[in-house]
């Protein structure tokens, strides 16, 4: 019996990091999205429906307050999207 694994989505819009991250996640046994930007994030939130989303905040040189923003961005955009469960 093969169990369910967990999916993670990762939001980078550097793709030579992004596509590192997803091979490394995926190594570890999760199952892996990705995504260049929140618009695209949003997308794979909706399609996908990851148990966690991580954005690396170098990748854009963002600072702390940025990284929450799109976070609650994010919260705020996927809690009025009637499709999500």
């Amino acid at each position: 019996m093969t169990t369910a694994r967990e999916r993670i989505l990762i939001v980078e819009d550097d793709s030579a990091a992004r596509i590192g991250l997803q091979q490394l996640v995926r190594g570890w046994g999760f199952d892996v999205e990705t995504a260049a930007d929140g618009e695209q994030a949003l997308g794979q939130i909706e399609a996908f429906h990851p148990a966690i989303v991580v954005k690396h905040p170098d990748g854009l040189g963002c600072d702390c307050t940025l990284i929450r923003a799109f976070i609650w961005y994010c919260l705020g955009s996927i809690r009025w999207r009637p499709s999500f469960p």
